[in-house]
């Protein structure tokens, strides 16, 4: 969002224009907190300096400071000379509704041999929570209440061929309890 706040004194008129924001100052790609602003975040972010007069950030540390800050519920601004572009916590992650189908799929086709030998040895002997899990899901299914599975996440796969299928790890979805 971007706001001029006119011409003249500059620094002086945005103040007044954005009284209850934290403003950060970008200047040659660094990002000074000064006065009131340096104050109210010090105070809330527990940063400590010994000059108490202006204090700057790089990208990585402003995202960070700006993601508490705003978290915390304060309104927050970057102010390039006359503007002021309104900083708010926005979903980084897109959501998108995928069309699917629920499949089963023996574990062959989604591991090889080499792999499927090995979560047998690591499972399959002595006491296990993992195997005693499987085996639970494996009844729950078996007695037609497949519908708790859904409490373990999605599990995206796609065909690659006739009898080769991979899973999609960017779209799945596993609790790790399971």
């Amino acid at each position: 969002m971007r706001r001029n706040s006119g011409n003249g004194n500059g620094a002086s008129l945005v103040r007044e224009a954005y009284p209850e924001h934290i403003l950060f100052e970008k200047k040659e790609g660094v990002y000074y907190l000064r006065g009131k602003d340096l104050a109210q975040a010090k105070k809330v972010l527990g940063l400590e300096c010994e000059d108490n007069t202006a204090l700057g950030f790089d990208n990585i540390s402003l995202s960070v400071y700006l993601k508490q800050l705003l978290g915390k519920g304060l309104r927050v601004g970057i102010r390039q000379g006359n503007i002021v572009h309104a900083v708010k916590l926005g979903n980084t992650t897109r959501s998108h509704k995928v069309a699917s189908i629920a499949i089963g799929l023996a574990p062959k086709l989604l591991l090889d041999q080499t792999e499927l030998d090995r979560l047998q040895h690591r499972f399959g002997n002595g006491h296990s929570t993992f195997r005693d899990r499987v085996q639970e899901v494996r009844e729950e299914i078996s007695k037609g209440q497949a519908t708790t599975l859904k409490d373990f996440g999605t599990i995206y796969v796609y065909q690659v061929d006739q009898d080769t299928y991979e899973i999609d790890w960017q779209l799945t979805t596993m609790t790790s309890g399971f």
